[in-house]
């Protein structure tokens, strides 16, 4: 019993160590957005229509909109959602460690990787899409290992079944992962293959219910993507954005600069912060590759090769040819391999009587509770700070000035300066000018307004609306926060005007 309630138990406490309820960022108040419809019915009619990737990833969605039906919406609860997609990914560990690899560490390793405590407090799909590869890699396992008996194949079959249904549900991109572990079963356990086909057809039912469900979330998934919806396109695919998003998985990142700082400028980064983060990067990476090399067999090596690196591949090809930023968030279905390589590498050291080796394993495992620590804590990693933004144009208006909100225009409607629902631009205050309505009727079109909300992200106001205002010379900043300047006019209003649209 022990035993089984301990997902629970460490779910748990790394809820409470990682969650907070600090603001929402960008892709969290979409999650909000998509939550928003009263009933299931109207829920449904408006996620087959819409207009972005998230359109995607129905399961993720359907969740989110019953847990905030029960439990609410403010951005804690958002998160905690996590938490049983969390339980499902240690269970699906636990479940992985039945050979030579100890639960006690993999569940450890897992605690301590960074990426886990930072999407932990994501209201986002990458928990949900972690579990599913948690899962799917401890039905792998069990397949692959030579003396699995008819009932461990049946038993890997139904552990593979789950986590492909699952691993999809968090993303269509989990088909790739899917997909190389069927390559790795016909290429080099082909006899393992045919036992598990027989497997497939002793238990039909559960295979004809993971098509269903995979099916139907595929079909969602076509369409949303027939019907124009894509992933940013704003930022292309870069090889330096390719390693981040490793480094990321390597957990390494909350050593090193904040993502907003690398998008600014790499070259102006903390140089220390910088050497820190590639440090244990290249240490989490030669313990990765360490594991991987103690592999029993050159198939076993090949096998792991294939199953979590031809998907990689397939990524840089999507991004080459759709202007696609590859990140770590879209590579997470690895996050599992990553995990059991660290935890065989510690084991291993625990066991050895050199010093030298206890003295590596513990600066590998101290550098990534570091970095897991850091994520949560070091200001520099904060995200987006829509809250203190909108308290800034709350001000702003209550004075009598006019502010244009150059950022994500849903904030609008979660932070209280618009009412939810469809046409909340419509329903803002008159002196507030959503960057998506500039200029605003019913004002002045020769003034210059008296304050600019203005958050640097990508995709912010692309037909250049009102970022010309910016280029005007006549802003001061006035405040800053994570992700977010406040600009006011240097001079009093009335003897400037306003740039022509472009």
């Amino acid at each position: 019993m022990t035993a089984r309630l301990l997902p629970v138990v460490l779910a748990l406490v790394l809820g409470l160590l990682a969650i907070d309820n600090r603001s929402l960022w960008t892709d969290e108040i979409g999650t909000w957005e998509l939550a928003l419809p009263p009933t299931f019915s109207k829920w449904a009619a408006g996620f087959w229509l819409h207009y972005n990737s998230d359109g995607q990833l129905p399961l993720y969605h359907a969740y989110m909109w019953v847990w905030t039906e029960v439990f609410g919406t403010q951005e804690w609860v958002l998160r905690v959602a996590n938490l049983p997609w969390l339980v499902l990914a240690l269970a699906g560990l636990q479940r992985a460690t039945a050979g030579k690899v100890q639960t006690p560490w993999l569940l450890t390793s897992f605690a301590l990787n960074g990426f886990v405590w930072y999407y932990v407090n994501d209201a986002r799909p990458y928990v949900l899409y972690v579990a599913g590869a948690c899962w799917l890699m401890a039905g792998m396992l069990r397949l692959c290992r030579p003396d699995s008996t008819d009932v461990a194949l049946a038993q890997g079959l139904r552990e593979c079944l789950l986590g492909a249904v699952v691993l999809v549900g968090g993303s269509v991109l989990g088909v790739f992962w899917v997909a190389s572990c069927l390559l790795v079963l016909g290429l080099l356990y082909p006899q393992v293959a045919k036992q598990v086909l027989y497997a497939a057809c002793r238990q039909w039912w559960w295979v004809a219910l993971t098509l269903l469900m995979g099916g139907a979330m595929l079909a969602v998934a076509v369409h949303s993507h027939i019907s124009g919806a894509r992933a940013n396109q704003t930022a292309a695919f870069s090889v330096p954005g390719m390693g981040y998003g490793l480094i990321e998985l390597l957990g390494a990142t909350g050593l090193g600069p904040s993502r907003h700082d690398l998008r600014i400028s790499v070259l102006q980064s903390n140089p220390a912060q910088l050497v820190l983060m590639a440090l244990l990067a290249a240490l989490s990476a030669w313990a990765v590759a360490a594991s991987w090399w103690r592999l029993p067999t050159r198939r076993t090596r090949l096998a792991f090769a294939i199953a979590a690196g031809l998907p990689f591949v397939v990524m840089v090809i999507l991004g080459l040819v759709l202007h696609w930023r590859v990140m770590g968030r879209h590579l997470s279905a690895v996050l599992p391999v990553v995990v059991l390589a660290h935890a065989v590498f510690l084991q291993h050291a625990a066991g050895q009587r050199s010093l030298g080796s206890r003295l590596v394993a513990g600066t590998l495992a101290l550098g990534l509770l570091t970095s897991a620590v850091s994520n949560r804590l070091a200001p520099r990693h904060d995200k987006d700070d829509y809250r203190l933004a909108a308290a800034w144009a709350q001000q702003s208006l209550a004075a009598g000035r006019t502010v244009v909100w150059l950022a994500d225009e849903r904030a609008l409607a979660y932070y209280g300066l618009a009412v939810p629902g469809i046409g909340y631009r419509d329903s803002v205050p008159l002196r507030l000018i959503p960057f998506s309505r500039y200029p605003k009727p019913g004002l002045n079109p020769a003034q210059l307004p008296d304050d600019i909300v203005f958050s640097p992200r990508e995709g912010v106001d692309p037909g250049r609306r009102a970022r010309p205002l910016l280029d005007t010379g006549q802003y001061k900043q006035v405040a800053k926060a994570a992700a977010f300047v406040h600009y006011q006019l240097a001079v009093p209003n009335g003897s400037t005007t306003r740039p022509s649209s472009p």
